[in-house]
């Protein structure tokens, strides 16, 4: 339901349903703004990295150029991520280029490593190492995050 139909529907009802409904109206309002400036600042990393990592050898070592398929994924992946994030309070990821021109994500914590990959294709790997050993894998990447990666990312919830 649009938040302007909303809006009018509050006017007809009682007044304790009213700021009821008024309430989740801002709440949702101010959820999906944190969420967007999350998107914002991960969108801009990647695309930094596109601008730095767009030509052969961008590290001195014969690296691939990130390619377009890579810089859509992961802007893919970081919008559904930064939702992700806001929901679960999962810390920022730390995002670089590999050299055979993919994204990588990379979370870090006292006793862990996540990294996140996405390359050309519909797939993302993943690798997680840690102090009970080492798990990796791939899954299939289309509309949300796997939820074998949703439960590697829970290890990443930031403490309050």
């Amino acid at each position: 339901m649009e938040l302007d139909q909303l809006f009018f529907e509050a006017v007809a009802l009682p007044d304790d349903e009213k700021l009821d409904l008024l309430d989740a109206i801002v709440r949702s309002l101010n959820q999906r703004s944190t969420a967007t400036v999350a998107f914002g600042h991960l969108a801009g990393a990647i695309g930094q990295l596109r601008n730095e990592c767009s030509e052969r050898d961008w590290d001195g070592y014969d690296a691939q150029p990130v390619n377009a398929e890579a810089v859509k994924s992961a802007i893919k992946f970081a919008h559904l991520f930064s939702i992700f994030q806001f929901e679960r309070r999962i810390a920022t990821p730390e995002i670089s280029a590999t050299p055979t021109g993919g994204i990588i994500f990379q979370w870090h914590s006292n006793d862990s490593d996540l990294i996140v990959g996405v390359n050309s294709g519909s797939s993302l790997t993943f690798s997680i190492v840690g102090s009970e050993g080492r798990v990796k894998g791939s899954e299939r990447f289309a509309n949300k995050i796997p939820e074998s990666v949703q439960t590697l990312l829970s290890h990443f919830e930031l403490r309050v």
